[in-house]
């Protein structure tokens, strides 16, 4: 199976593609999916991305990247400094007034294909505003373009499905690379919570609540404060209203008690591995309210620096880490449904 059959297969209209670093072969993916989905001939493209992508060079390193190029027909979320910069003829479709330090965004449609500069809005509400309109507009298929500093593209109010994108630049040696993609695979791959969320009053709301395992409500107390609120005797859940940071994890961990913690979703959890790795040998999961799904994972075996692994061999090694999901080599061709079986095509 190719990866585009995977993302037609799962059903679902948006998706977000987020790279684990710079260089990653994010944007390479993207193009990969854009061209699929133009060969297909039946499938409306709509793009966006939280921060800005497509620019000839990064405006950080300095180095060049690989450019965004988009097919005719596709609709496009990015703003009027953007476009004013980019290779492609368009049209646009509507204004939505909203502002960044780029300019208005707009919502455009290629009139054929070309090079473009995407930059979008960067808050939940307003990317959700986005996709609402492109799918109103006749969108089939929707990608955000993320990464890990900008992770509200792959929150579950916005997609329904993620890539992530993995390569060389994930670390400084191959080790690290394997250990920072397992981790976040892990992080994203957390259970979903079954069952109704427990409910606060209005006045408790951006509280963090104690349950007990049954979900049934045992005190509310600020986020800051629900170390000292867990006792010996408590056995149950821990919900977080916000971020679950690494001090809020450093207080949990000094806590009595046997308890897992809720978040909103995986974007909302902002820990080390080595708080990770601790919280599970005290016996504590995290558990995600909502989730996106995890529908595959692309490898790039060359760095920007100009380390270069064999692409079958490192296909293979992100393969053993991939908690079974799915891996990918866009520029090879070749896939892996897991460390076990054969090939797939890309």
């Amino acid at each position: 199976m190719t990866l585009f059959q995977a993302v037609l297969d799962c059903k679902f209209r948006t998706f977000s593609v987020i790279g684990l670093a710079k260089n990653v072969g994010k944007t390479t993916t993207l193009n990969y999916l854009m061209e699929m989905a133009r060969l297909d001939g039946a499938i409306r493209l709509g793009i966006t991305s939280s921060g800005w992508d497509g620019e000839a060079y990064d405006s950080i390193t300095g180095q060049p990247k690989p450019r965004i190029v988009t097919p005719a027909g596709a609709l496009i979320a990015t703003t009027v400094n953007c476009l004013a910069a980019s290779a492609l003829k368009y049209r646009v479709i509507r204004k939505t007034g909203m502002s960044t330090s780029l300019g208005e965004v707009l919502i455009i449609e290629c009139t054929e294909e070309g090079r473009v500069e995407v930059a979008g809005p960067t808050t939940i509400m307003e990317l959700c505003e986005v996709r609402d309109i492109m799918l109103d507009l006749g969108a089939d298929l929707i990608l955000f373009d993320g990464a890990l500093n900008r992770k509200a593209s792959a929150s579950p109010e916005v997609c329904q499905a993620m890539i992530l994108a993995t390569g060389l630049n994930a670390g400084y040696n191959l080790e690290e690379v394997k250990r920072t993609t397992s981790f976040w695979l892990e992080i994203f791959s957390f259970p979903a919570w079954e069952g109704e969320k427990p409910g606060l009053s209005e006045s408790d709301e951006k509280k963090a609540l104690l349950t007990d395992r049954e979900g049934r409500a045992v005190r509310a107390c600020s986020a800051g404060d629900i170390a000292g609120c867990i006792d010996e005797a408590f056995d149950g859940y821990v919900f977080l209203p916000g971020a679950f940071t690494e001090i809020l994890c450093e207080g949990l961990l000094k806590s009595p008690g046997r308890f897992d913690i809720v978040v909103g979703d995986a974007t909302k959890v902002f820990i080390p591995p080595l708080s990770l790795r601790r919280l599970k040998k005290r016996g504590s999961r995290i558990i995600q309210l909502s989730r996106t799904d995890i529908i595959g994972v692309t490898a790039n075996p060359t760095s920007s620096s100009g380390r270069v692994y064999d692409a079958r061999d490192f296909l293979k090694t992100v393969a053993d880490i991939s908690h079974g999901i799915p891996v990918w080599d866009i520029v090879l061709g070749e896939g892996l449904e897991s460390s076990h079986e054969g090939k797939a095509e890309a």
